[in-house]
């Protein structure tokens, strides 16, 4: 069976429109790379529960940032990330750029 086509496309932060550019950033998801995006948006929807809850002290939060900062430099390894900009981006996937 074929994948279809997926993208990560930008929704706030550095690389969204606004942030250090007048457009969004589109970025074509390979398959191999599926599974570790999929992580990275679970870790940014447990951020963003953390954040609306003001629970930045706790164990919990401290655990989830690390493990999202984890993510986003095993990103940056592989070469979804270009840099550290594309780490401080909030991100949506999506099924056409």
């Amino acid at each position: 069976m074929r994948l279809e086509t997926v993208y990560l496309r930008s929704v706030s932060g550095d690389m969204a429109k606004g942030g250090l550019g007048n457009t969004h950033t589109t970025i074509k998801i390979k398959e191999s790379d599926l599974e570790i995006v999929q992580k990275l948006l679970i870790s940014q929807t447990d951020r963003d529960f953390l954040s609306i809850k003001n629970d930045y002290s706790s164990k919990k939060c401290m655990k989830v940032y690390d493990q999202y900062w984890v993510i986003a430099n095993e990103l940056i390894e592989r070469g979804v990330f270009l840099n550290k900009w594309y780490s401080r981006t909030h991100w949506k996937l999506v099924r056409k750029a």
